[in-house]
């Protein structure tokens, strides 16, 4: 991730510390990030696979349901999944073929940041039947 995509990612994470307190908000912003996921392209089924996999984790910790999920993780990726839903981030999401770069670029962040975080829910989801 460049340099100047991570001063902006830094702005996502402060305000998902802020949002992460109202949880409407939080499942407002969830609930969208899925439908925007549901119209992009089956070609990044990976970037999709991880991102679906940080809505689902986000929505189950602020409903209480995992609690396995440190507080600086949730920030990271609810910051991801805000920035996500930004169409005018650093490389706007009607660019085609590369609007979809900078998004990529923060879950690639993201998602090596709390890889252990990811791979103890994706665990999780599978001990409880949801996969």
């Amino acid at each position: 991730m460049t340099k100047g995509l991570k001063e902006l990612f830094e702005t996502y994470k402060a305000k998902a510390d802020a949002l992460l307190q109202q949880k409407q908000i939080v499942v407002d912003q969830l609930n969208h990030a899925l439908q925007k996921l549901a119209e992009k392209s089956p070609r990044a089924k990976n970037f999709f696979d991880d991102l679906k996999d940080f809505i689902q984790m986000i929505t189950f910790w602020v409903e209480g349901k995992y609690e396995d999920l440190p507080y600086k993780s949730a920030v990271l990726i609810f910051g991801a999944i805000l920035y996500f839903l930004n169409p005018f981030d650093l490389i706007p999401d009607v660019i085609p073929g590369l609007g979809f770069t900078d998004d990529a670029a923060v879950i690639g962040f993201v998602v090596k940041s709390v890889s252990d975080d990811l791979q103890k829910f994706r665990l999780w989801k599978r001990q409880m039947g949801l996969i």
